[in-house]
């Protein structure tokens, strides 16, 4: 019975890990328009940051202006994005530029 209790808690505790680190990403991706904090970035492009972004059972594709030039300009940050939960879309936007 003490046994079976450590592994549900232990279960617990990793779930609500990952839905933390899900949640600061969608937040940081959807809400923020910055790129996300627990993902890995692949086939990235060469302005600094469009591309696909994959997570724990989550991935975004992001496209965006991420040079330092843009920064002044006032256009920094994720122009439009798709956000994927265990392979279902979720989530989309866009700038509206």
């Amino acid at each position: 019975m003490k046994k079976t209790r450590k592994v549900i808690k232990v279960c617990v505790i990793l779930l609500l890990c990952w839905l933390i680190m899900c949640l600061t990403d969608f937040i940081c991706v959807g809400v923020y328009r910055h790129k996300p904090i627990f993902c890995i970035g692949i086939n990235l492009a060469d302005d600094g940051g469009s591309g696909s972004y994959i997570g724990m059972g989550y991935s975004f594709y992001i496209k965006g202006n991420f040079l330092p030039e843009d920064k002044t300009s006032g256009q920094y940050g994720i122009t439009s994005y798709e956000s994927n939960l265990f392979g279902k879309e979720v989530a989309f936007g866009s700038r509206g530029e």
